[in-house]
C-alpha cells in the first residue's frame, strides 16, 4: 500500500508519462520528494503534478473536498506548480465531501472511544454511504447555484439529524464541540458561498472522461488512493476502506 506517490512521480519523470487518472478521496497521503528535495503530500492532485506538463483527470470514482482541494492547490503553487489547476480536470459525476459528512464522521469516531475504526476523520465514508443511498452532491451540481443550494440544504438536514441522535446518547464535551463548530462556522450559507467560488475556479476544467481520454491517449497512469487489498469487494474484510 506504500509508495504510490513515489511510483507515479518516477513514471512521469523517467518514462515521460504525462497523463494521470486519479480515484479515491481526499483522505489520501501520497508523499513525493523530488530530486531537488521538494516535498509534497498529494491528496487530490495526481502525484506527478510537480513535473511540468503532467495532466490529471479526477475520475467519477474520486471524491472531492473543495476546501481541502484549494488548500492543496495553494501549497502546490507556492512550490512552483503555478499551473497545477489548469492541468487538472474533473469528472462532473465526482462526489463532493461536505463539511457535514466530516462532522458526522468525527462524532461517530469519537463516540466509539477505544473501539475506534481508525478513520482519518475527513468524511469520505459518510459521503460514499450517502451517495449509495441516492443522497449526494457532485462537481457538476455545484456549477448550478440553485441546484447547489438545494442539495446542500438536504445534506445538511440529513447529517444534522444523525448528529443530534449522537448527542442524545452522549455527554462527551469534545463531541458536542464538534457539533457546535460545524453548525455555526460551517453553515449552509458559508459553505454554499465557498463552493460557488470553487465552481468559478474549476468551471472550465469540468469535462466528460471521453473528452479527456480523446486528447490523452498515449500513456496513462491510474493512481488510486488505496492498495488493492483494501478494496470492498476483493480485499480482506474487515480491513477494507469504503473508497
Amino acid at each position: 500500500d506504500s509508495g504510490k506517490g513515489t511510483t507515479v512521480d518516477f513514471l512521469t519523470r523517467e518514462l515521460g508519462v504525462r497523463s494521470i487518472v486519479r480515484h479515491g478521496g481526499p483522505q489520501a497521503a501520497h508523499n513525493v520528494v523530488t530530486p531537488e528535495n521538494m516535498r509534497h503530500c498529494f491528496a487530490q492532485f495526481g502525484s506527478g503534478t510537480l513535473v511540468d506538463d503532467v495532466r490529471t483527470y479526477l475520475s467519477s470514482k474520486m471524491l472531492i473536498a473543495p476546501d481541502a482541494f484549494m488548500n492543496e492547490l495553494r501549497a502546490l503553487e507556492e512550490k512552483g506548480a503555478e499551473d497545477a489547476l489548469s492541468r487538472t480536470y474533473f469528472n462532473p459525476e465526482s462526489i463532493i465531501v461536505t463539511p457535514w459528512h466530516t462532522m458526522v464522521c468525527q462524532m461517530l469516531e469519537l463516540e466509539r472511544g477505544e473501539e475506534r475504526h481508525g478513520s482519518c476523520g475527513v468524511g469520505v465514508g459518510q459521503a460514499i454511504y450517502d451517495s449509495e443511498a441516492g443522497l449526494y452532491l457532485t462537481v457538476g451540481d455545484i456549477l448550478d447555484a440553485e441546484k447547489l443550494k438545494s442539495k446542500l440544504e438536504t445534506i445538511f438536514e440529513a447529517k444534522r439529524a444523525i448528529a443530534l441522535d449522537i448527542l442524545a446518547r452522549t455527554d462527551d464535551e469534545i463531541i458536542k464541540s464538534r457539533f457546535d463548530y460545524f453548525m455555526t462556522e460551517r453553515n449552509v450559507e458559508s459553505v454554499s458561498a465557498g463552493y460557488l467560488n470553487f465552481a468559478d475556479r474549476v468551471r472550465g476544467q469540468v469535462v466528460d472522461e471521453r473528452v479527456f481520454f480523446g486528447k490523452n491517449t498515449s500513456q496513462i497512469i491510474f493512481e488510486g488512493s488505496q492498495g488493492a487489498l483494501l478494496d470492498r469487494r476483493y480485499g480482506f474484510y474487515p480491513y477494507i476502506t469504503k473508497s
